[in-house]
């Protein structure tokens, strides 16, 4: 006996219908469900890129009120102690001028 080889469908034994005449169309449904993800993936994307903008913008301190008030701290700093090396200076002289020859010479 001659064995003939015979090819069966899917469908064609449990005449099944395909899903897209039922309204079943998956890959609609999965394409808008990655499309949805896609512009959420985006929009995080495109915050974290305005936020490192603005660090970086802040590092060149502009218009930075902590900068100004740091900047105002350092001021007085270096004003003191030019002050003080003034003073010291001064106080120096005094003492030299008390050593060489008393009140008289000094004023």
């Amino acid at each position: 006996m001659d064995k003939k080889e015979t090819t069966i469908k899917a469908g064609e034994i449990l005449n099944i219908p395909s899903p897209s005449r039922l309204g079943l169309d998956f890959r609609k449904k999965v394409d808008s469900r990655f499309e949805k993800i896609d512009y959420f993936l985006f929009s995080v994307v495109l915050i974290l890129m305005v936020m490192v903008a603005t660090l970086i913008i802040d590092s060149f301190h502009v218009n930075s009120a902590t900068y100004k008030e740091y900047s105002q701290k350092t001021e007085v700093v270096e004003n003191l102690l030019t002050e003080s090396r003034e003073n010291k200076e001064s106080l120096q002289n005094f003492k030299n001028c008390l050593k060489s020859g008393g009140w008289n010479k000094c004023f």
